[in-house]
């Protein structure tokens, strides 16, 4: 889960208190950080690989929540990995190194994302006001954290990647992309999430996927990249995925919360309830799936129907009614990924019989995580609080869902997961 802003103990690597070489580093490398990806043409970020495995590793140390194991554990496993960390020679291969190792600690929410990776702009929107990375954040993006794309989830799966999601309201969406597409090139040259649109915002370009199970058809997609700004564009892409689906004279209202990191994203669904395309439907189906966590257990609240309806009568007789509860029946759709805030609501769901868990089993990642910025510009998600929900352990564990739909992403042709959720709820509702 997402720890709440702010702790001023974990501001570590703010500037105050550092000596004036220290000072330097920083401000050197925030100078080849802004000519990265994402700023200008320059894809090579230099970095200090000895550094970088330093300073993960004696964050880790300090703030790791599992003393004991770091006790037990961790000083072998640096000692192997700063060996194999001196045969690599790319940042990104020096940033596999570390994250293998911090792989064996197995603890969600501790891992090192870097600017060749999606995640790593999408974090960093989302703990952009954290003290801990606060004033890095506004010196490396001064014009907001943003990187060029064109609105698509991937997954590398046995050396190819697969799109897991397509954003509404993105280009991707609007070209025609699809969920269980395989992605082969851009511009003829081989697929990256970041490295394949720099330089090409709002330029007309070839992008080549394959569909269905034999990956025999080859499709050419046309598509403009553009500025991404990550928390904007999963607002949008949620207020776009919002409508009524007809399924057996049911009326399903549907809505894809890609994350729900911020009380924004709650408030958008409220809203749709008790004014929206929502406030008509027969039955409620939420698509948790992928995208980030951060919902509260108070989001919960929306399904008390232990709350008054409240009526306003104007002179005329005219009876408006405002209602921000859902009072009918509804249901989540989780998978693999769907992790942290959003494994706590599914586990309440499930155990309060608030309504139906459809889908594949959560990830089983819950634990809190705290941000830390590199020299270098990459950022650490260190596991600094362990979770419970209930008293339960969920990390490692995830939510198993009421009605299990398997849908492995590589060999998927369409949603099989959203059809039959639909039909679970057409038919409880006919």
């Amino acid at each position: 889960m997402l720890k709440q802003k702010k702790s001023r103990s974990d501001t570590k690597l703010g500037l105050p208190g550092y000596s004036f070489f220290a000072v330097t580093v920083i401000l050197l490398s925030l100078l080849i950080y802004k000519n990265g990806l994402g700023q200008t043409s320059k894809h090579q970020l230099i970095v200090d690989k000895q550094q970088s495995f330093e300073e993960v590793s004696q964050l880790i140390e300090t703030h790791f929540f599992d003393e004991s194991l770091i006790k037990l554990k961790w000083k072998g496993i640096t000692k192997k990995y700063h060996q194999l960390l001196q045969k690599k020679e790319s940042p990104e291969e020096s940033y596999a190194v570390i994250n293998e190792a911090l792989s064996l600690l197995n603890a969600s929410h501790t891992h090192l994302y870097t600017k060749y990776n999606t995640e790593y702009y999408e974090l960093l929107d989302i703990f952009k006001n954290f003290d801990a990375i606060e004033k890095q954040v506004k010196h490396f993006f001064p014009n907001g954290i943003s990187y060029t794309g064109i609105g698509i989830l991937t997954r590398k799966i046995a050396g190819s990647y697969y799109i897991i999601g397509v954003l509404e309201s993105s280009p991707a969406f609007k070209a025609g992309f699809k969920r269980g597409y395989k992605v082969l090139t851009v511009n003829r040259k081989p697929f990256h999430p970041i490295k394949s649109f720099v330089n090409l915002q709002n330029k007309i370009t070839s992008v080549k996927v394959t569909n269905g199970p034999l990956r025999d058809k080859i499709l050419d997609l046309q598509v403009k990249p553009e500025q991404i700004y990550p928390n904007k564009l999963y607002a949008e892409a949620m207020k776009e995925s919002i409508k009524i689906i007809s399924r057996n004279n049911v009326k399903i209202g549907y809505v894809h919360i890609w994350s729900y990191a911020g009380k924004r994203f709650h408030e958008i669904l409220k809203n749709e309830v008790a004014f929206g395309k929502l406030k008509s439907a027969d039955s409620l189906l939420i698509d948790l799936r992928d995208g980030w966590g951060g919902a509260n257990p108070d989001y919960l609240n929306l399904f008390n129907k232990n709350v008054p309806v409240l009526s306003h009568i104007k002179r005329d007789g005219t009876r408006i009614d405002v209602d921000f509860q859902w009072r009918k029946k509804v249901s989540l759709l989780i998978n693999e990924r769907t992790r942290s805030g959003k494994e706590v609501l599914a586990y309440a769901f499930k155990k309060y019989r608030i309504g139906k868990v459809i889908g594949s089993r959560s990830a089983g990642a819950v634990l809190g995580g705290t941000p830390f910025m590199l020299k270098d510009g990459s950022l650490l998600i260190v596991a600094g609080r362990g979770a419970q929900v209930d008293g339960k352990i969920i990390e490692g564990e995830g939510v198993q869902p009421d009605i299990e739909i398997l849908d492995p992403i590589e060999q998927s042709q369409s949603d099989v997961q959203l059809e039959k959720a639909l039909d679970i709820l057409a038919n409880d509702n006919a």
